[in-house]
């Protein structure tokens, strides 16, 4: 498919395009002949996720430190959404779109622009193995909320090795979720 043509832009954008999504991993250039959608591995789910666990991690801790309430009172609103999301039965998108912002809502209370930013990076890659998660286990919308709720309360107390423990556990089991599922 002439991508160029049927948008009506110039090759150069179009071309700009692919090398930013080949930077990121979501697309294989194919020299002369175009470009394949990426497969997700079950490597890169653990790196992302690993990458995830130990940024989200440092975030837990310090908001932990500053009082976890602050942090607990940004992410009730998100999970009532996820929670109103999956009682709607909206599309696995919009719920993994959420999921997405609770996550970098603990990473963004940091006040680390650096972290934050590295973290916004690897937005569309968690998008789409997020996406891949919940198609590939429909229960996991309902746990990923119900963890996220631990999550919260946990952080609420100020209970940093509960919030820690909870999210451990939440990201390995999205790990193994997807494991399971993708080559």
């Amino acid at each position: 498919m002439d991508i160029a043509g049927v948008t009506g832009l110039s090759r150069t954008p179009v071309r700009e395009a692919f090398l930013l999504l080949d930077a990121e991993r979501l697309i294989q250039l194919l020299p002369r002949r175009g470009a394949l959608i990426a497969p997700v591995t079950a490597r890169q789910i653990r790196e992302l996720s690993r990458t995830r666990l130990a940024l989200e991690l440092y975030a837990c801790a310090r908001a932990a430190r500053s009082g976890g309430i602050q942090l607990a009172a940004q992410l009730w609103p998100l999970v009532h959404r996820q929670r109103a999301l999956l009682e709607e039965g909206a599309p696995y998108r919009r719920s993994s779109a959420c999921d997405r912002e609770f996550h970098t809502t603990i990473v963004r209370a940091v006040g680390n622009t650096v972290m934050t930013e590295l973290y916004a990076s690897m937005g569309d890659r968690q998008q789409r193995t997020g996406v891949a998660a919940f198609m590939a286990n429909p229960g996991r919308a309902e746990f990923a909320v119900e963890h996220h709720r631990l999550i919260v309360e946990a952080l609420e107390r100020n209970d940093l090795p509960g919030t820690e423990a909870m999210l451990r556990e939440h990201l390995d089991r999205h790990t193994e979720d997807l494991e399971r599922y993708l080559p």
